[in-house]
């Protein structure tokens, strides 16, 4: 091919003229072709060069890699640790439920005998609160609820020898004798800080005050003051003011909206 392309060039000049501008031309056009063909092929190469260099450099190194190994492997100790942390817990949980049937049966046999005023059916109001162990014995504190609602200040709090697996004592407030027949509140959460909000600038004679409501929350309230105990479905309330600086708890009676009982947490 280039052997032709020689001898048409040697008798380029011998060629009339119009010829000759034809033949340049088409010199012209092949050596552009010749150039952009080489320029794009050079491209191409360039930029799959830097494509692969771009995949190398995100490719991690091999002590990225053996961090990732260790990091899992430190997950699946995590996770290991929290699944015996989970079983330990409730064989811990277990121990408390049996410690209550064993006592369900001494009260009914001897009530000299009775520990805790407390039947199997009365687990399903308990809820477990806080779970944890100092040293070698084990803490579990329940909260009592009637009828998803939790009753104030009633709780139950055990302690387990971890080594003995056994109950080694307990406090409880446990209210057995709840009856309320309505726990729909017939008034809101807002009315009744409305309420209380009234009463407390009454009580402070200091006019209208930048009060915060901290926490709401519907509540059972015991009035243990009444023989027999008294029982209110109420909206307990905690009222923040820094002025003057008081922490109040008011439980507003979610039926008709009456003050049941309020206290300063400051002086308390």
């Amino acid at each position: 091919m280039f052997k032709r392309v020689g001898k048409h060039l040697k008798n380029i000049y011998n060629k009339p003229e119009e010829d000759r501008i034809k033949i340049m031309w088409v010199l012209v056009i092949f050596c552009m072709i010749v150039i952009l063909g080489g320029w794009f092929v050079i491209y191409k190469f360039n930029n799959r060069e830097n494509k692969i260099a771009n995949e190398i450099s995100r490719m991690p190194s091999f002590s990225d890699l053996q961090k990732n190994v260790g990091d899992v492997n430190k997950q699946k100790e995590n996770l290991f640790e929290e699944i015996l942390d989970i079983a330990k817990k409730a064989e811990i949980e277990k121990i408390v439920i049996d410690y209550i049937k064993e006592n369900e049966l001494l009260c009914e046999n001897d009530m000299m005998s009775c520990r805790l005023h407390l039947k199997e059916k009365d687990v399903s109001n308990l809820k477990l609160e806080n779970i944890e162990k100092l040293e070698n014995n084990w803490h579990l504190e329940y909260r009592q609820y009637y009828k998803n609602i939790l009753v104030n200040d009633s709780d139950i709090s055990f302690m387990i020898d971890d080594a003995e697996k056994k109950v080694i004592s307990h406090i409880s407030n446990f209210d057995p004798d709840i009856k309320l027949s309505n726990v729909e509140p017939k008034i809101t959460k807002e009315e009744a800080y409305k309420i209380a909000k009234e009463d407390l600038n009454k009580s402070l004679d200091n006019g209208d005050n930048n009060f915060d409501l901290k926490k709401s929350e519907l509540t059972i309230y015991r009035n243990m003051d009444e023989n027999p105990v008294e029982y209110y479905l109420t909206w307990k309330l905690n009222i923040f003011s820094l002025q003057p600086l008081c922490d109040y708890y008011y439980f507003i009676d979610a039926e008709n909206g009456k003050v049941v009982f309020s206290f300063d947490d400051e002086k308390n």
